[in-house]
């Protein structure tokens, strides 16, 4: 019987580093910190946003992605206004400067404001901005 007790014993301890070993994180090797990094999609403009503050919040960097440079940019710390312009409408954006030192859109409109937001950033996205 005790040959038996030691089997089972054995058997155990067996079962119990196995589970040890797949519960326990291999590190990732030097040099592939990037290897933990989970992908986020980056938020993006719907295709027709309802009005201006569809940009609100967003960075500049983000901005520029989405519209490209902008035909104006004003300065006047700590804001910027960043004008795109196309055939009968301007979108203005106002970017101020947070406590991390980027510039971050607080304020968006569109003029004139008898241009639909959505037929204005359209014209802008065809190549008018």
């Amino acid at each position: 019987m005790s040959s038996r007790i030691s089997s089972i014993a054995a058997a155990a301890s067996i079962l119990f580093a196995a589970a040890c070993a797949e519960t326990t994180p291999t590190p990732p090797a030097p040099g592939h910190e990037a290897a933990r990094a989970i992908a986020v999609p980056a938020p993006t403009v719907p295709a027709k946003p309802a009005d201006p503050a569809a940009f609100v919040g967003r960075g500049a960097r983000e901005v520029a992605e989405m519209l490209g440079e902008p035909r104006l940019k004003r300065r006047d710390p700590p804001a910027e206004l960043w004008q795109y312009r196309a055939e009968r409408c301007a979108l203005d954006l106002f970017l101020y400067t947070g406590r991390d030192n980027a510039l971050t859109v607080r304020h968006a409109e569109v003029r004139p404001r008898e241009t639909s937001f959505a037929e204005c950033l359209e014209r802008i996205r065809n190549g008018g901005g």
